[in-house]
């Protein structure tokens, strides 16, 4: 049997030893007669165990689990092998790792492996999957798969034809008063009074837009600062969109009233829409097209490795 490393970054213990997380590389699955990385096999297939605990002592549910495992690591040979054919070294591979997002979003490495054990994932294997989506770009891209014409181009132009108009864009913030759906004219009342009071607050300097923003606003856009982005004509109520568009840049609103609420709104900059050329519109067309070839084309090109190498394994593998 394997002997664990007491250096691995996660502490793993014999009692989550299967037969399955003993099998040597070679009993596993071969390409061509080369046995998968049998390190990165053990480590994943521990780490499936852990997100499924009910697993352990099933056979059938344990095979399922090591082939889950095994299946990344045989395509990795795969594309190895296309590689080396094709003559492109696929350890140069410019990717972003994985990890960086993840670590921003779980500051520490208790709570990153909480994540990891929760999605089936080690370290090492979303690196993987990174890294093959990198390779499998690369090695289409030089079989000349992802070739886009200008034809194409040209095409998929014409076919966007609606959205080359781009329509009149202005940038906006409120504070809201909510109301419900049905309100009483008591609440209207009382809501607007309040509206009307942090008007007068604003505009007499006592209180700046933002500060009343998040002392009084109600709703999601609250934490934004009281932004509704950049807003094209026709998206907001007919109230707020008639009053937005009359206002000057910087200017701020008296309070309005829409389905939603008394709303106190702050106009920013304000563009005009125009027409977006063939020649403005290529290289965003172009790069849409590469990336859905890619994404319609990648698992046809991986079934064509896989077709044509000898794999042999003691797991039911599919792809």
């Amino acid at each position: 049997s394997l002997t664990l490393s007491l250096t691995h970054t996660h502490t793993l213990t014999r009692a989550l030893l299967t037969r399955f997380a003993e099998c040597s590389a070679q009993s596993l699955a071969t390409v061509n007669g080369a046995p998968i990385n049998s390190e990165l096999y053990r480590d994943h297939y521990l780490r499936l165990l852990e997100s499924h605990p009910n697993v352990k002592g099933n056979p059938r549910l344990e095979r399922r689990l090591a082939e889950r495992a095994t299946l990344p690591l045989v395509v990795e040979l795969l594309l190895r092998e296309e590689a080396q054919r094709a003559q492109v070294n696929l350890d140069q591979l410019q990717y972003t790792d994985p990890l960086i997002k993840l670590r921003e979003m779980y500051s520490d490495e208790a709570r990153l492996k909480q994540y990891l054990v929760r999605i089936g994932e080690t370290k090492a294997s979303l690196r993987l999957k990174r890294w093959r989506e990198a390779a499998v770009r690369e090695l289409m891209e030089r079989r000349g798969l992802l070739k886009v014409t200008e034809e194409e181009v040209r095409a998929e132009y014409e076919r966007q034809a609606a959205r080359t108009q781009q329509p009149d864009r202005v940038q906006a913030a409120q504070i809201l008063f909510a109301l419900p759906s049905e309100p009483s004219a008591k609440l209207i009342e009382q809501q607007r009074a309040m509206a009307q009071e942090v008007y007068q607050k604003i505009k007499s300097g006592e209180l700046t837009f933002e500060t009343a923003v998040w002392k009084h606003s109600e709703g999601p856009r609250k934490f934004k600062r009281g932004s509704l982005g950049m807003i094209a004509r026709g998206q907001l109520v007919e109230s707020v969109e008639n009053t937005i568009w009359k206002l000057k840049r910087g200017e701020i609103s008296q309070p309005v009233l829409s389905r939603y609420g008394w709303h106190i709104l702050r106009k920013g900059v304000e563009i005009k829409g125009k027409h977006i050329s063939f020649e403005e519109s290529r290289a965003h067309l172009r790069a849409g097209l590469t990336r859905k070839r890619y994404s319609t084309g990648q698992r046809a090109f991986i079934k064509e490795l896989w077709g044509r190498a000898k794999i042999v394994s003691s797991l039911s593998l599919r792809y």
